[in-house]
């Protein structure tokens, strides 16, 4: 329990911390996007509040819903 607590906390702040740093001695490439992924990545910055949404409320409204 507390190795997937801290997996799904405290790793990924570190990592926002480090930032490039956490992959030494590798220096990543960091290319534009394009095509299809920009599309997405627009969409995401501009309706975060309704993806958020339409990603949650689903699969949380079958958890409780009332099947025997």
């Amino acid at each position: 329990m507390c190795a997937a607590l801290s997996a799904l906390t405290f790793l990924p702040a570190v990592l926002v911390l480090l930032d490039r740093a956490a992959l030494w001695p590798a220096k990543p490439y960091r290319a534009e996007a394009s095509g299809i992924w920009r599309r997405v990545a627009a969409l995401v910055d501009q309706h975060p509040l309704r993806l958020w949404i339409g990603t949650v409320l689903p699969p949380s409204g079958s958890l409780f819903s009332r099947r025997s």
